[in-house]
């Protein structure tokens, strides 16, 4: 499950985060992405217990036409004691050529370890600077 999505400008920990005022954001910012998963699976080793998330984003016009997709690296972590609680913070940069206007970006996570996948979506606005 992907919960909780929104653009920051700054993630401190689980649920603790600054989000942006708005969601309007111009060609080619860079902002980031801030996600809760849940119901996830961590396999124990000798390193501890392993979580491993990959992730991707796509980004629709208000027409539902694509207009950008990107992949992450894959998000791995060990912990001494089994996780509750599990955040990505991404970092991603807008497409340098995208119209003015209401955007959908859906991000997808799959658990490497369970094979799961969850899919969370969050609206924005594209404005031109010079707007």
């Amino acid at each position: 499950v992907v919960r909780n999505l929104a653009f920051c400008t700054e993630v401190q920990s689980y649920g603790c985060v600054k989000k942006f005022p708005e969601y309007e954001f111009t060609p080619d910012q860079e902002v980031l992405l801030y996600a809760e998963v849940e119901n996830f699976a961590s396999e124990e080793t000798e390193r501890g217990f392993h979580t491993a998330m990959r992730s991707s984003y796509q980004i629709f016009d208000s027409g539902g036409a694509r207009v950008a997709r990107e992949e992450f690296p894959v998000t791995e972590e060990y912990c001494q004691n089994p996780r509750r609680d599990f955040f990505i913070a991404y970092h991603l940069r807008l497409p340098e050529r995208i119209y003015n206007g209401r955007h959908t970006l859906k991000l997808t996570i799959e658990d490497l370890k369970s094979q799961k996948i969850g899919e969370s979506s969050i609206e924005l606005t594209i404005v031109d600077a010079a707007e």
